[in-house]
């Protein structure tokens, strides 16, 4: 009886992995933007969809590569004293 307990096969315990994808309603959630501004950012090729069986679906990575390009654009704003600085030199 010990030998047959150790000859069966554990079971797999079901492993729960978020979606690869999300459709246009669950990005555009994802971003906190309407579904009418992601629409338009597929059309400019700012994020580029999955197309399967004629839907239109954002993969997670593409969310995150879009994110991160946005991000990256965006310069930071001088400091005040940083302006005050200048101006003074300029004046000066």
């Amino acid at each position: 009886m010990h030998q047959q307990t150790h000859d069966r096969r554990r079971e797999s315990t079901p492993v729960s992995l978020p979606p690869l994808v999300l459709d246009r309603n669950e990005a555009a959630k994802a971003l906190r933007i309407s579904i009418r501004k992601l629409d338009y950012l597929i059309r400019r090729n700012a994020i580029h969809p999955v197309r399967i069986d004629g839907r239109v679906l954002v993969a997670w990575g593409e969310l995150l590569r879009f994110i991160d390009s946005q991000t990256a654009s965006v310069t930071p704003t001088p400091q005040p004293s940083t302006v005050t600085a200048q101006l003074v030199e300029a004046v000066g």
